[in-house]
């Protein structure tokens, strides 16, 4: 009769640890769950308000672009702590030292631009433009003379550079006094890591370089606690010949 309880105890003791084990389990997981659930709210909430203090930075750009009439380079690297203790940063560029494109697909054309980005009807002064590209397909240049009231001159060069090391293009002659639209064509193949300068004289080696204009692309960070958020915009250009 002994043996017996003793048999019942040790099974009431055995039961009553595996209830003890499963309730511990279910709290934990249940406790695991809750911190997680809370982790997450917190990242959503960082998230969001990142990205309202980033939209703030393009709203404030986009104002000031279009109401006020200012600069874009007087926009970039500006920065402000907002409020709620977000905050945002950002660059505004419309205008590059060297033009590149890292893949110009087979019969497709990219254009640019050689004019004074503040004024768009007045000259670049470019004297020569250099393109250079990777071997492998043929290139097609056609680059329109723009005197302030029409274009006067256009003119077409094609080079070759499938089969071998590519030389750069180098549009000569090019009047300083005139702005410039230039359209890029690949033949025969993809252009691949094309780049783009303008100089002050005839020959590059001779001149300083000459900015050329870009689509105002402004890019506005915003940040709070953990919560990074990056947004973009990129406003059409108005070119000489579009006035």
């Amino acid at each position: 009769m002994g043996t017996i309880f003793n048999n019942q105890k040790g099974t009431l003791l055995l039961m009553s640890l595996l209830i003890v084990s499963s309730i511990l389990a279910t709290s934990i997981l249940v406790g695991s769950l809750v911190l997680r659930e809370i982790k997450f709210s917190k990242d959503l909430e960082n998230a969001t308000l990142s990205f309202f203090a980033g939209e703030s930075g393009l709203e404030e750009a986009l104002f000031q672009l279009r109401k006020q009439g200012a600069d874009p380079i007087d926009l970039n690297g500006a920065t402000l702590q907002l409020d709620n203790g977000a905050s945002w940063s950002r660059t505004v560029q419309d205008q590059t030292q060297e033009f590149f494109l890292d893949l110009l697909p087979l019969d497709h054309s990219v254009s640019i631009g050689i004019y004074d980005r503040l004024v768009p009807g007045d000259a670049g002064g470019a004297g020569s433009v250099e393109i250079r590209w990777a071997a492998g397909s043929v290139m097609k240049v056609i680059y329109d003379e723009w005197d302030g009231a029409s274009f006067i001159q256009t003119r077409t060069e094609i080079h070759n550079c499938s089969n071998k090391p590519c030389d750069p293009l180098v549009l000569q002659s090019l009047d300083t006094a005139h702005a410039y639209r230039i359209l890029i064509q690949a033949l025969g193949d993809d252009i691949n890591n094309m780049k783009i300068k303008a100089f002050s004289t005839p020959a590059p080696s001779e001149g300083s370089e000459v900015t050329i204009p870009l689509p105002i692309t402004v890019r506005s960070l915003g940040s709070f606690s953990t919560g990074r958020q990056g947004l973009e915009i990129t406003l059409p250009v108005v070119e000489p010949w579009d006035l």
